[in-house]
């Protein structure tokens, strides 16, 4: 990897429950006390979301090459659209944005529910999630803009910024009565897309980027959290939950790469929360460095629910 460099941090450009870009920082600190971030030449990171930490690393380090993967093909949708058919995604997106904001608070409501059930429509309309996990890219999703724009107008409009769907795979999150809406920041898009020309982007499980394995190569895993309490996995963007026995599978992913000399960092929910006994994860990533660290938690059903909580940043 080249020397590291200095520039302001590209934002991301969707709200993410569970996102890093207040933890972004502490997360570099603590792993390069044990990685020299100056010898990484491939950034992989396999469960996108707003892919938060590329965006903060990116703007210190420049990766020979870099990965995004995320199991949700909507927002690989979405990040495609981006880095390929920006000026058409910013156009539609700035008719979008003219059109909600000129409507009253009623007609906003109507025209949020308008959008999710178009959304929604080109959900149904795929094949199975399991199907499309299993077809070339161009066929899983053939880069939608319309899904796109969708996409990004539903979670800047929603409540709270969340991503859930229910069992269908539907998209169910409640209108979020907001009065103005803006969809996108021009510069902070553009600067966004200029990142993506050279990123591959990935849809599928996280097990398909082995591939990238070896000395040189950074992976950031953060995974669906483990739940603390049975009402805090609200926040599921996926059909399929992730559950210990996914978590474990993960960690034996995890040790596969490093035997193949790759570094990672990962975070989850800290057991220890809830439960000072529950040394799931510690037990899990025993041949690691646990950290804990504190975090804000923005997203959440309940107002008492939100606040600093303790989370696990695993180092190796």
């Amino acid at each position: 990897m080249d020397q590291p460099k200095k520039v302001l941090p590209i934002a991301p450009i969707i709200k993410w429950a569970g996102g890093k870009k207040k933890l972004a920082p502490i997360i570099e600190q603590m792993v390069a006390a044990q990685i020299d971030l100056s010898t990484i030449d491939t950034y992989v990171e396999p469960f996108a979301g707003g892919a938060s930490l590329l965006l903060f690393l990116s703007s210190k380090y420049t990766f020979k090459k870099k990965v995004i993967l995320d199991i949700n093909p909507d927002l690989i949708n979405l990040y495609l659209n981006v880095r390929d058919h920006l000026s058409e995604l910013v156009a539609k997106l700035s008719s979008i944005e003219r059109k909600y904001n000129n409507l009253s608070a009623i007609e906003q409501k109507d025209y949020y529910y308008t959008i999710r059930n178009n959304f929604n429509e080109n959900i149904l309309a795929r094949k199975s999630d399991h199907d499309i996990l299993n077809t070339q890219l161009e066929e899983k999703i053939s880069s939608n803009l319309n899904q796109a724009c969708y996409f990004i107008f539903l979670n800047k409009t929603d409540f709270n910024g969340l991503y859930r769907v229910n069992s269908k795979g539907t998209f169910n999150v409640p209108f979020g009565q907001r009065k103005q809406a803006t969809l996108f920041n021009k510069s902070n898009i553009i600067n966004f897309s200029e990142l993506l020309q050279n990123t591959e982007i990935m849809l599928g499980d996280y097990r398909i980027t082995e591939e990238f394995a070896g000395p040189g190569t950074f992976f950031y895993f953060d995974p669906p959290y483990r739940p603390l309490t049975d009402s805090s996995s609200f926040t599921s963007y996926a059909k399929s939950s992730f559950n210990d026995t996914s978590q474990q599978e993960l960690a034996k992913f995890v040790s596969k790469i490093s035997k193949k000399g790759a570094h990672f960092a990962l975070s989850n929910s800290d057991p220890h929360q809830s439960d000072p006994a529950d040394d799931f994860f510690d037990t899990l990533y025993s041949d690691f460095t646990i950290n804990r660290i504190q975090a804000s938690r923005m997203i959440s059903a309940k107002s008492q629910g939100r606040g600093k909580v303790s989370e696990l940043l695993i180092v190796g």
